[in-house]
């Protein structure tokens, strides 16, 4: 009997930990790419769950104007970058996007600061 029960606690082990496998190796790959904002003067983003070693072209546009500006960006080994995009007005709302060469995609839109936490009125805020 005793024989019996750690034969089924081996095989229920077993089972758990294949479950474990092939959940984390489709897992990885599930999380969808993102962009942080990590400062916003000078505009610096950060993106995240890419593919690893992929070329990445993040582009910045004023909703408000015709500026943009653009950088193509390589990821790191974990699937990461960050990219600078220069110095806009305090007023300004961006929209940064990500586009990489394996088809991966994500965009952020940035707004200006609450009026409470700068010192010139923003018009529409």
């Amino acid at each position: 009997m005793q024989r019996v029960s750690r034969a089924c606690a081996c095989a229920l082990a077993a089972v758990a930990l294949l479950a474990v496998a092939v959940g984390s190796a489709e897992g990885g790959s599930a999380a969808a790419p993102r962009l942080q904002l990590v400062k916003r003067s000078p505009l610096q983003v950060r993106g995240v769950h890419f593919a690893a070693g992929e070329r990445v072209h993040v582009t910045a546009k004023s909703i408000t104007t015709t500026r943009s500006k653009a950088r193509v960006v390589q990821t790191t080994s974990r699937g990461s970058f960050t990219a600078r995009l220069g110095r806009w007005g305090r007023c300004a709302t961006i929209l940064v996007t990500a586009v990489g060469a394996r088809g991966d995609r994500a965009r952020i839109m940035v707004r200006p600061p609450s009026p409470s936490k700068i010192d010139v009125v923003c018009p529409g805020i």
